[in-house]
C-alpha cells in the first residue's frame, strides 16, 4: 500500500498489506510482536486460516520447541502457500526499492539549493508547475510544487535577486494554498505556505502588510500540527526575521525560534546556519561566527553558509 504525504517531505513508502505484516511480525518472535498478531486475529483483522499467516505462525512453533530440545515436523508446503510466500518477498522489494526511487526527490532540490544551482531549480520548478496543473486535485502535487518554488525563492534571495524571489514565492503561494485547503491538518503544508510569504517579504520590506499575517499564522498552525518539528520553527524564525517589529516580527524573536530548532534538531544545518545571520544582525559577531561553522560542519556543501562565514568577523 503506497503512504505519501506532506509529512513524509515528497517521499513515498510502500507499506506492508496485513496478512504480510503480520508473516514479518511473527518471524520476528518478539513478545510484542506476538501480541500484536494475536489482535490482529482476534479482532478479525486477518484471518487465522490464511497460508501465509498460518506459515508463520508454525515457523515460531517449531522455534519455540527447537528452544525447548524438541524437534517438530513443519507444516506442508502447499502451492498456494508457496505463492503467498513470494508475494510477501516481492512486497519487500517493492518497498525497498521504492524508497529508494523516491528519496531523491527532496535530496535534488536540496542539492541545488546548497550549490545555488538557479537553473537546475528552475527546470525542477516548470516540471513541478507541469504536474500540478494536470492534478490539480492532488495534494501532494500541489506541495510539490510549493515546496519547489520555495527552494528557487530562497536561493533567488541568496543571490539578491528580489524580483526572481517574488516571482518563484508568486508560483508557490496559490499551490501551497491549495493543498491546506485539500488536507489542513498537514502541518508541512502550512509550513510551506508560511515560508513562501515570509519569502516575499524578503524580497520586499513593505510586503510585509500583506503577507505578515500569512507568514505568521501559517507556521504558527503548522507548530500547532506538529510541535516538535525543527523545519516549522525555522520557517517561523526566518519570518520573523524578514518582519519587521512593528508588524509583529523581529530579530530577537527570530533568534528564539532558531535556538528552539537547534534544541528540536541539534544535527540540522539550517537552524545554526539563520542564527547565525540572525545574532550578526545582532552584532553578536563571535556568537554568530561560531553558529556559522556549526551549519558548515553539519553541511558542508552549503555555498550560502560559506558566504555568510566569510562576511562575519570571528570577534
Amino acid at each position: 500500500m503506497l503512504v505519501c504525504g506532506g509529512n513524509t517531505r515528497l517521499v513515498r513508502g510502500w507499506c506492508l498489506k496485513i496478512h504480510d505484516l503480520a508473516v514479518a511480525k511473527y518471524v520476528a518472535g518478539r513478545e510484542k510482536d506476538l501480541a500484536f498478531t494475536q489482535a490482529l486475529v482476534r479482532h478479525r483483522v486477518v484471518e487465522a486460516r490464511n497460508p501465509a499467516t498460518a506459515y508463520a505462525r508454525d515457523y515460531f512453533r517449531r522455534a519455540t520447541a527447537a528452544a525447548h530440545g524438541k524437534t517438530l515436523a513443519p507444516m506442508r508446503c502447499t502451492p498456494l502457500l508457496k505463492l503467498r510466500l513470494m508475494r510477501s518477498l516481492a512486497v519487500l522489494l517493492i518497498t525497498a526499492l521504492a524508497a529508494a526511487s523516491s528519496l531523491p526527490q527532496l535530496n535534488d532540490l536540496q542539492k541545488a539549493r546548497d550549490r545555488q544551482d538557479r537553473a537546475g531549480l528552475e527546470k525542477m520548478l516548470a516540471d513541478a508547475r507541469a504536474a500540478a496543473g494536470s492534478q490539480g486535485g492532488d495534494a501532494e502535487a500541489q506541495y510539490k510544487l510549493a515546496l519547489t518554488a520555495s527552494f528557487a525563492a530562497e536561493v533567488a534571495v541568496e543571490l539578491r535577486d528580489k524580483v526572481g524571489a517574488k516571482a518563484d514565492a508568486d508560483i508557490g503561494i496559490p499551490a501551497a494554498e491549495k493543498a491546506v485547503e485539500l488536507k489542513p491538518n498537514t502541518g508541512e503544508y502550512h509550513r510551506i505556505l508560511g515560508t513562501l510569504c515570509g519569502q516575499m517579504i524578503s524580497s520586499n520590506g513593505l510586503a510585509g502588510l500583506k503577507y505578515g499575517k500569512c507568514a505568521l499564522n501559517s507556521v504558527n498552525k503548522a507548530i500547532e500540527l506538529e510541535p516538535k518539528s525543527s523545519e516549522a520553527y525555522v520557517s517561523h524564525g526566518v519570518g520573523n526575521y524578514y518582519l519587521p517589529s512593528a508588524l509583529g516580527g523581529g530579530v530577537d524573536l527570530a533568534i528564539q525560534d532558531f535556538q528552539k530548532a537547534i534544541e528540536l534538531d541539534p544535527k540540522s544545518a539550517e537552524p545554526y546556519l539563520w542564527l547565525g545571520v540572525a545574532l550578526r544582525r545582532s552584532n553578536r559577531n563571535a556568537e554568530a561566527h561560531k553558529a556559522l561553522e556549526k551549519a558548515l560542519q553539519l553541511n558542508p556543501n552549503r555555498l550560502w553558509a560559506k558566504q555568510q562565514l566569510e562576511k562575519t568577523p570571528a570577534q
